[in-house]
């Protein structure tokens, strides 16, 4: 114990060390130090004590498909909708579905007021899939409630008539408020119920209108619609021209839903979680997919039995994974990691927080993503915690579609160690 609680003290004097001298340490160190061969756990026999060494070491990674259909329900970022095709992933179809808000407690348009008109208004702030592609989406009602107590079990019968549909530009019309013409007869029908007293409080109103949905009809693109943004207005005149705003944001019940169709890749036989055994044919490259939960497994064989050794303490240690360029899709901006069990469920750990502590995710930064696992390494070099299995994934909430393929896993995805060794 007093030898672990010494080794715990030391490590954390020098994760508080002065930047600049740390800095100019480590300078030093990588310029002085010997290297290594990957993989290789035996410690030089020569080496000086108190000088930094730099490890490499390689990372056990495979592909899994925790489902090929997710519907991921409110608290979405934005509505997700379309198809987008692509030679190595497949088709991969989203669709949105999401009840109004009624913009008052009572909704009332008022004493001899007079329907004008119905608009759709939409900010496209997320687009994946072919540039300067022109999609057209469906606007249709909703023909059942939808319950935000579970994950949604798509059924084409609760797309209902539709409302309306309209054309946007995946690069001309991204980060644009956008204005679409609705169905009359769908404004005009709130207007009219409303005129008769049927719709008093949002209960009454939802049995009415159940919600929308967005469904693709062309184009080779996924396209995001900002839930803060969205919203119906019917226009109507009273004295002078008025409007009523009906939100499908948080406030209410959405959901996205998105499923792939892989036929015809090397993924067609990865179908769920219980079909591990599948990662053999998946051992030389990683496929991971946002929405459709097709993640990677990652776990780390040979720095556990370095971290056996306890003459070291680790100053820092990274993941480094390094995407490759490629032509039939646009690499993942960010990546998930999460620690997870024999049943691929994803945790959130402290330990693994980035971005001011809460966030699990990095950015792609000169073709790389890197995770900060020193404080989960010191942990387990101390023995206050086991090394687990990991999970990388893209969008585990439903918020993107992002594709990203690791080719060359030993190559492209490890561990760099930073310690130094007590003698």
């Amino acid at each position: 114990m007093m030898k672990i609680s010494w080794i715990l003290i030391l490590t954390y004097i020098m994760n508080w060390l002065n930047k600049f001298t740390l800095i100019a340490t480590l300078t030093v160190a990588i310029i002085s130090c010997t290297d290594k061969e990957k993989d290789n756990i035996e410690l030089q026999p020569n080496n000086k004590v108190g000088a930094i060494f730099v490890d490499s070491f390689s990372v056990n990674a495979y592909t899994v498909a925790i489902d090929s259909t997710f519907s991921g329900k409110n608290n979405v970022v934005r509505h997700l909708t379309g198809v987008f095709d692509s030679p190595s992933f497949g088709k991969m179809i989203a669709s949105s579905y999401a009840e109004l808000i009624l913009p008052d407690l009572e909704l009332d348009f008022g004493n001899n007021s007079v329907y004008n008109s119905c608009e759709l208004h939409l900010k496209l702030n997320y687009t994946y899939g072919n540039e300067g592609e022109n999609c057209i989406v469906l606007i249709n009602k909703v023909s059942e409630s939808i319950d935000k107590e579970k994950y949604y079990t798509f059924d084409n019968g609760i797309i209902g008539g539709n409302i309306g549909s309209f054309t946007i530009n995946t690069t001309d019309d991204i980060g644009k408020e956008k204005i679409f013409t609705l169905s009359n007869s769908f404004g005009s029908s709130i207007f009219n119920q409303s005129a008769a007293g049927a719709l008093f409080d949002q209960s009454s109103f939802k049995k009415f209108i159940k919600g929308i949905t967005l469904q693709p009809q062309s184009g080779n693109a996924i396209l995001g619609f900002d839930t803060e943004k969205s919203f119906i207005r019917i226009k109507y005149t009273s004295d002078t021209i008025k409007h009523k705003d009906f939100y499908f944001n948080n406030d209410g019940n959405h959901f996205n839903h998105v499923v792939s169709d892989r036929s015809g890749t090397v993924l067609e036989g990865l179908k769920n979680r219980v079909q591990l055994n599948y990662k053999d044919i998946l051992t030389k490259s990683l496929y991971l997919e946002g929405s459709t939960r097709l993640n990677a497994k990652l776990n780390f064989p040979t720095i556990a039995k370095f971290l056996d050794n306890e003459k070291f303490l680790i100053y820092r240690a990274e993941l480094e994974i390094t995407a490759n360029p490629n032509a039939d899709y646009k690499n993942s901006e960010i990546l998930n990691l999460y620690s997870t069990d024999g049943s691929n469920r994803e945790f959130y750990n402290d330990f693994l927080a980035t971005n001011g502590g809460g966030a699990h995710f990095v950015k792609l930064k000169d073709g790389k993503y890197i995770f900060d696992l020193t404080d989960y390494l010191q942990r387990v070099s101390h023995g206050s915690f086991e090394m687990q299995d990991f999970m990388l994934s893209i969008s585990p909430n439903g918020h993107r579609v992002d594709q990203l393929k690791i080719n060359d896993i030993q190559e492209n995805i490890k561990i760099n160690l930073y310690y130094t060794e007590l003698k």
